[in-house]
C-alpha cells in the first residue's frame, strides 16, 4: 500500500468518515449525516484585526 492511501484509511477510521473517491465520500456523508467528519476539529481561530 502507498503511504498516502494508508493515511487516508487512518483518517477514515479515526474520524468515522467514509473511505473512497471524493465524490462518493461526499454523497455518502451527506446521506448518512456525516458532513461534520470532513471539517477540522475544534474552534475556528479568531481573526486578527
Amino acid at each position: 500500500m502507498r503511504t498516502s492511501e494508508q493515511e487516508a484509511i487512518r483518517q477514515s477510521v479515526k474520524r468515522g468518515r467514509p473511505y473512497g473517491d471524493p465524490g462518493w465520500q461526499a454523497r455518502t456523508a451527506a446521506g448518512l449525516g456525516l458532513e461534520h467528519t470532513f471539517r477540522n476539529r475544534g474552534r475556528a481561530r479568531k481573526e486578527k484585526q
